[in-house]
């Protein structure tokens, strides 16, 4: 396979060689096949940036639809709660008046039975 490749010149800094030469020593691999690594590696890591970016953009779609949900849920929460509110004030309104007639009635009883008597 090497024989497949052409060779490249690279230029670079002493110290960035003998950094490389130490990773590849103790990777068990040749300064070639390091820098050959180290450069698929930073090529590779584009593409997970790409698709942890799409990923973010795909969260951060779902968290709006989820707050939209949440207000849409509290308004409904709200209406319910106005109706409940509603209804129980009726109650109390039917509550009062049926309380009044008993009232009035017992009075009307009260007064025909004085004029039994």
């Amino acid at each position: 396979m090497s024989r497949e490749i052409n060779p490249f010149g690279l230029r670079m800094p002493p110290e960035l060689r003998s950094e490389l030469e130490e990773a590849a020593l103790s990777n068990g691999r040749s300064l070639n096949a390091e820098i050959v690594y180290r450069l698929e590696e930073s090529l590779n890591s584009k593409a997970v940036i790409a698709d942890l970016t799409a990923i973010e953009r795909r969260i951060a779609a779902l968290e709006e639809q989820e707050e939209r949900r949440r207000r849409l849920m509290d308004r409904e929460a709200d209406r319910v709660g106005q109706k409940v509110a509603t209804a129980a004030t009726r109650r109390k309104h039917e509550h009062a008046q049926r309380a009044h007639e008993d009232a009035i009635r017992a009075r009307h009883n009260a007064d025909l039975d004085k004029k039994r008597k």
